[in-house]
């Protein structure tokens, strides 16, 4: 029996300029209750700081993070949840703190799963209107949903989409700030897609613009699940009750590790997933950085404690792990590591490549090269951290992976309301690893 097709619906959008800690979208169009249905809500707000969301609701249901990201003192996130009944409901953002101005667009989503994005892209400008690093891959079958917002002066203030259908545009929501949203779906393969953009009309004060694709279930290999720091001095880490995803027989979790010590001698010893050992994918130490990629076949349970062990005393160490399913062996297709920004790897057709990179520069992930980050950079202390993955369509050699050096900072730093870039040039980066795996495609 074939996949059924991906169908994506926009119910319904708001917008709220009162000044609030959380927002209620009350009584939202669903549409069609569906047993397949999930509900994606994407949402931004303005702020003269930048605050957190700390959950999201959709039906009374906790949705999930799919893709977020923080610009200026803005955010802009794809949050979605198996909602399979009823027509109508609320969607309930809870904030950090107050904020300045709200805006929501809701999408109903058939045929595919919560665990079903198979790439994503974003594209951050503090000047430039037009939002054009958005290239994706996507397989047969695919939807893609793109989402933009933006604080920004002039007229008239609105969106326009190349490459997507537009079903959101907000125009002025109070003063200077707009949001829009676009979907559509592609019959055919593509890899990738080059021509999906985003213009907003008006001067860009901070913008952002996103997209996300979603695949069948059968074409997702890698789903990114959770990070965790610690900043203890410890030679053994726990990381305790960490999400592994759906249980399944053939479910693979890769776990990258990086660490940063007093010094730069000591290695990963060991790291184990939910009490299994993980096979050593690569390690590399740089200057008193280490960083690893780990994988262990774990078939059951939907989460557990991530333990790595150092052969001495560590200052800070993070973990950031990914769910695989349908390898066709856990044996690397080709992997590589070392000291600088990127690392050429082969990679094969209907695969997956997972990259990480560790050490104490000042990355923004926005500077991951050749992959979508999977989360934003991660601060543990001095110990920065960020990684990120790409499911491939077609097969590649000496593909370009890692970060690039960045020569710009964002400090915490805040004038009328809005961020202050620094720019320095960064005479010598330390990373502590630039690593990744390529690995087989789908059994059979």
């Amino acid at each position: 029996m074939s996949e059924p097709d991906i169908v994506v619906t926009h119910t319904d959008d708001e917008t709220s300029s009162t000044n609030a800690s959380s927002y209620t979208f009350s009584s939202k169009s669903f549409g069609a209750a569906d047993s397949d249905r999930i509900m994606i809500a994407v949402y931004g707000h303005r702020n003269s700081s930048a605050v957190a969301v700390d959950s999201v609701t959709i039906g009374g249901v906790t949705a999930t993070p799919i893709s977020e990201r923080t610009f200026g003192s803005n955010i802009l996130g794809f949050y979605g949840a198996a909602v399979p009944t009823g027509t109508s409901g609320d969607v309930v953002v809870t904030l950090a703190s107050t904020v300045l101005r709200a805006g929501m667009s809701l999408y109903a989503v058939t045929g595919t799963t919560l665990d079903g994005i198979f790439d994503g892209a974003w594209d951050t400008e503090d000047t430039s209107d037009s939002f054009a690093d958005l290239d994706v891959s996507c397989p047969a079958g695919c939807a893609i949903i793109g989402a933009g917002f933006t604080t920004l002066s002039g007229s008239p203030n609105t969106w326009t989409w190349t490459g997507l259908t537009e079903d959101f545009d907000s125009g002025d929501i109070e003063t200077s700030t707009i949001m829009g949203t676009a979907h559509d779906e592609f019959a055919s393969a593509q890899d990738p897609i080059t021509t999906i953009a985003a213009t907003a009309d008006g001067t860009i004060n901070a913008g952002a613009a996103g997209v996300i694709v979603l695949a069948k279930p059968s074409q997702i290999i890698s789903t990114f699940l959770e990070f965790e720091g610690a900043t203890a001095n410890e030679s053994e880490y726990t990381f305790s009750s960490m999400d592994f995803g759906a249980a399944a027989a053939d479910r693979q979790i890769v776990a990258f590790v990086s660490a940063r010590s007093a010094s730069g001698s000591e290695t990963i010893s060991s790291v184990t997933i939910g009490g299994v050992t993980a096979t050593e994918i690569e390690q590399q130490t740089s200057g008193n950085n280490k960083s690893g990629l780990y994988i262990a076949n774990v078939p059951t349970g939907t989460s557990g404690d991530v333990v790595v062990t150092y052969s001495a005393t560590q200052l800070r160490s993070a973990c950031a792990l990914y769910r695989l399913t349908g390898l066709s062996s856990a044996t690397p297709h080709d992997s590589v590591s070392g000291s600088s920004e990127t690392v050429d790897v082969d990679a094969p057709a209907n695969g997956v490549i997972i990259c990480g990179a560790g050490g104490t520069s000042l990355l923004t992930s926005d500077d991951m090269t050749g992959v979508s980050p999977s989360h934003d950079i991660q601060a543990v202390e001095f110990l920065k951290t960020v990684s990120g993955q790409k499911n491939t369509i077609s097969s590649a050699t000496g593909e370009t992976v890692g970060v690039t050096a960045a020569e710009r900072i964002t400090p915490p730093w805040r004038h009328r309301g809005r961020p202050v870039l620094l720019r320095r040039r960064i005479r010598s980066i330390r990373w502590g690893d630039a690593i990744l795996g390529p690995l087989g495609g789908p059994a059979g």
